[in-house]
């Protein structure tokens, strides 16, 4: 064996080892892979933004589908998620070139902020005899607030998250709202 062909080897073994440490450290599919490369290297940095965050929002909607109420853990480890996501469409919108382009990272932007603050609003309203969760409320207003903060998303998302406030500020007022 030549001294070529051991390094050629030696090569496919490092490689391999990366591959591996790869998939172990950071499971994700090979898009995930390719939209963080190209976010990496500033390379069509809107698209592979945009990508990222469907990615990880879908990921998202999945797994709460699956999560129980009562789990808490997990919950938490899927709105870090949600906040991941909505990093990355706030690195669209700093990317995008147009309004139109703006416009399409505010929209699922507010997509996101409105599943984060129905989950947490979820999570904080207890049953009629119990007493609601207010800084898991508070929370969740919080990020209605960001959310009506985005000055080009469409009238119904505007809607939905203004409604969402006034469910949130029903559930955290002690008395009822008429």
């Amino acid at each position: 064996m030549s001294a070529l062909e051991g390094a050629g080897w030696a090569l496919l073994g490092l490689l391999t080892l990366a591959v591996a440490a790869l998939a172990i450290l950071r499971p994700t599919d090979p898009a995930g892979v390719l939209n963080e490369i190209r976010l990496a290297a500033g390379f069509d940095r809107y698209e592979a933004a945009m990508d990222e965050g469907d990615r990880i929002h879908s990921t998202v909607v999945a797994e709460l589908r699956r999560t129980a109420k009562d789990d808490l853990e997990s919950r938490e480890s899927l709105y870090a998620m949600l906040e991941e996501a909505a990093d990355r469409y706030e690195i669209a919108r700093r990317e995008s070139e147009g309004f139109y382009e703006d416009q399409r990272a505010q929209i699922r932007l507010a997509r996101t902020y409105m599943l984060w603050a129905r989950s947490l609003h979820e999570d904080g309203t207890g049953t009629w005899y119990e007493r609601n969760d207010e800084e898991t409320l508070r929370r969740a207003r919080a990020i209605v607030d960001r959310g009506l903060a985005l000055p080009d998303i469409p009238g119904d998302r505007r809607v939905e998250l203004e409604e969402m406030g006034t469910r949130i500020d029903r559930a955290l007022t002690p008395w009822p709202i008429l």
